[in-house]
């Protein structure tokens, strides 16, 4: 894996590791949202919200579009792919390497 390969899985999984910016690309996922909707469920201010949405934008996470006076947020779900083949293939790994240890446990080995 390159050096930017791995920064970006660094910024993905970092910018994953908050509940309130999870929750927040689930708001993302069926349509996009205002800064301010995004705000509405969560028992914080603005600015506080618009630090989440700037962690998951420097991540390549979200998109943000300017229409008037609102900023429109979506998800940018390629972001993704690259995160979950990593994940992919070390719950492969994983996997394999159980059921060698069970088949050498259930052999005696």
């Amino acid at each position: 894996m390159s050096a930017a390969s791995s920064a970006q899985l660094d910024r993905v999984f970092s910018a994953l590791s908050h509940p309130v910016r999870r929750a927040i690309l689930e708001q993302c996922g069926s349509q996009n949202r205002t800064v301010v909707e995004l705000a509405k469920p969560h028992a914080m201010s603005l600015n506080a919200i618009s630090k989440h949405i700037k962690k998951l934008e420097s991540a390549g996470l979200i998109q943000r579009r300017l229409d008037g006076n609102f900023h429109r947020i979506s998800i940018d779900v390629d972001t993704l792919q690259p995160a979950i083949g990593w994940l992919a293939h070390h719950q492969q790994l994983w996997s394999d390497s159980l059921m060698k240890l069970k088949a050498n446990l259930e052999q005696g080995v």
